[in-house]
């Protein structure tokens, strides 16, 4: 699932059923840090039973140290002085946020490089905590500005 409606075609998607049973036993879906506005409906699926695939974990580069943006230096301060606190990468402190999730059961890293995916193990080993999360939480955009941005970006 892409886009600001994402947790509204999941919610139908879920209430589609042959014989009783749910057409779908899996959800691919993106959230993130930016983005996280469908977390509560894919809890939902992770209790009726579906599998939860997280894409987008760190919201098309926009969670890296590749995001140079103006527009994102604010978000971008906080997250390189958390990693630094934790001793880890923006990378993998926006994938341990998604591996923190109970739901979760595959998050797909998108790893482009060798040097990408070494950076990305790390989140297996970032100290996670509630604090983190409220530290971080002002990082959430509306999913209406998180997807204007996103269909901008020349990664895109």
């Amino acid at each position: 699932l892409s886009g600001a409606n994402q947790a509204e075609t999941l919610l139908r998607a879920m209430a589609i059923k042959i014989d009783g049973e749910m057409l779908f036993d899996t959800v691919q879906a993106t959230f993130n840090l930016m983005e996280p506005s469908i977390g509560p409906t894919l809890y939902q699926a992770h209790q009726q039973g579906m599998g939860v695939i997280i894409k987008e974990a760190v919201a098309n580069g926009r969670l890296t140290s590749a995001n140079h943006r103006p527009e994102d230096a604010k978000k971008r301060a906080l997250l390189d002085d958390e990693a630094e606190r934790l001793g880890t990468t923006i990378d993998a402190l926006a994938l341990a946020a998604i591996l923190a999730q109970p739901w979760v059961d595959v998050v797909l890293s998108g790893a482009a490089t060798v040097e990408h995916l070494r950076s990305n193990v790390l989140a297996f080993e970032v100290p996670w905590s509630e604090a983190v999360a409220e530290r971080l939480v002002q990082l959430a955009e509306s999913p209406e500005v998180y997807w204007q941005t996103r269909s901008g970006l020349a990664w895109n």
